[in-house]
């Protein structure tokens, strides 16, 4: 009901102002705390056969089936990322108005896709196109331009064409690339 009453307010806005109509909503469990999640024998039963992943899809699946009813042209983004970064146990879907945006977390931030020490993230990004393939669903590459795990700047920005350019040639049709950081962001010189 929320999706659906922002995406409304949005296209009335839209209507309104003549601004352009955003088209992607993000829906996502990133970096579950599983104190969150539903302790009934029924849900208990969905995540220990799907896992965090399939679990996840299911609970976004159902709100990108909803919102389709209604605005067909509206897309869900949901994160493959933490714990939902491996695809679903029990071979859970996405549905075809959805986005996938995996995150290129757990790698060497340092060498671009193709390097021997990123072979797990080529491996989820093939998985992931695959899976999108097969559901119509988007797929959407997630990086970053910093690196969370250092307390100073890495010279990361040369690797992303490498990245970028295999996450097409997998099918992705969208990257998004987070620079918002204390360090590589200079937020005490924006202020």
């Amino acid at each position: 009901e929320k999706v659906l009453a922002y995406i409304k307010e949005d296209v009335e806005l839209a209507e309104k102002t003549g601004v352009e109509l955003p088209v992607c909503y993000a829906v996502s469990l990133d970096d579950i705390n599983k104190d969150f999640f539903c302790q009934c024998p029924e849900c208990e039963k969905v995540l220990e056969e799907s896992g965090d992943t399939g679990y996840m899809l299911r609970f976004v699946n159902r709100i990108a089936r909803e919102v389709a009813k209604v605005y067909p042209w509206a897309k869900i983004l949901t994160s493959a990322y933490a714990n939902c970064i491996e695809p679903a146990k029990d071979g859970t879907m996405p549905e075809p108005n959805m986005v996938i945006y995996l995150a290129d977390l757990f790698n060497d931030m340092v060498r671009g896709i193709h390097a021997p020490t990123n072979k797990n993230y080529l491996r989820l990004a093939t998985s992931w196109a695959d899976i999108c393939k097969k559901s119509g669903a988007e797929l959407y590459s997630y990086d970053y331009l910093y690196s969370a795990r250092t307390n100073y700047p890495l010279p990361i920005f040369y690797r992303h064409a490498d990245t970028i350019a295999t996450m097409r040639d997998l099918g992705a049709t969208g990257t998004f690339i987070e620079s918002q950081h204390p360090i590589s962001d200079c937020w005490d010189l924006n202020k």
